[in-house]
């Protein structure tokens, strides 16, 4: 266990020497733009037509769908991009929802926000700082003109519905030489920024567009306005009650 934990922190040590952006420290700021793949259960009933039909109209939103990260050295927003035409479509909603809301994250305060509507409420979930125990191997590949290093995590996480442990893997593949420990769907806390994602095999997110000369506006890393700030548990136990008296 000594020689495998010596080995694993002398390679984490040769990944910040070799990339000098990281190691020196040096601020950061970019845009990354990114898209998604989602793989669904395979339904048994080949008969039921209705049910297919819809899950394709689902996938193919899902593909259709941009997200946006803006971060500098300090904070981080990811959002989906809003498309006017599709807003009240179905599927188009169901794939937002699969997508992730908008996810900010402070390293100076140590905050991670998850803005969630919930039955026309806008509620801030603070979600835990350090959200993933990240395991990083020495695998790599190149993400565009990136080079970026592969880290895996795994957890249970308890249903509030059916009360039962459910089992959660991730697959990160994050860049070194952009020091932002920054990532989409508030997949983060690596020492790189995430270009991509994939979690529990089905969804994938991925980098399409990576500017790291980004003009934009500083308040647009503000911490979302309004909406209520809540605990993971207080709103997770809402989340139930409502859930339980509306079915």
């Amino acid at each position: 266990m000594r020689n495998s934990m010596a080995i694993k922190t002398i390679f984490f040590i040769s990944i910040l020497l070799c990339f000098p952006t990281l190691a020196e420290g040096q601020e950061s700021k970019g845009h990354v733009v990114y898209r998604m793949k989602y793989q669904p259960f395979e339904n048994n009933n080949a008969q039921n037509f209705s049910f297919t039909n819809k899950k394709e109209k689902i996938v193919t939103a899902i593909y259709e769908i941009k997200a946006e990260l803006f971060f500098d050295e300090h904070r981080s927003i990811y959002k989906i991009r809003p498309n006017l035409e599709l807003e009240n479509d179905f599927s188009h909603k169901i794939a937002k929802i699969i997508a992730g809301g908008v996810w900010y994250k402070n390293l100076k305060t140590k905050s991670k926000i998850e803005r969630i509507n919930s039955m026309g409420e806008e509620i801030n979930v603070i979600r835990d700082f350090k959200t993933y125990d990240w395991h990083i191997s020495t695998e790599e590949k190149m993400i565009g003109n990136f080079k970026t290093f592969k880290a895996s995590t795994s957890f249970k996480e308890k249903n509030n519905f059916t009360k039962k442990d459910e089992d959660f893997e991730i697959t990160a593949w994050f860049c070194p030489q952009i020091s932002a420990s920054f990532g989409p769907k508030g997949i983060d806390g690596l020492p790189g920024l995430v270009l991509e994602a994939t979690i529990n095999n089905r969804i994938t997110l991925f980098a399409t567009e990576i500017d790291l000369q980004a003009e934009f506006d500083l308040s647009t890393l503000e911490k979302p306005k309004g909406g209520i700030d809540m605990t993971e548990e207080k709103f997770n136990k809402i989340r139930k009650e409502r859930y339980s008296s509306k079915y």
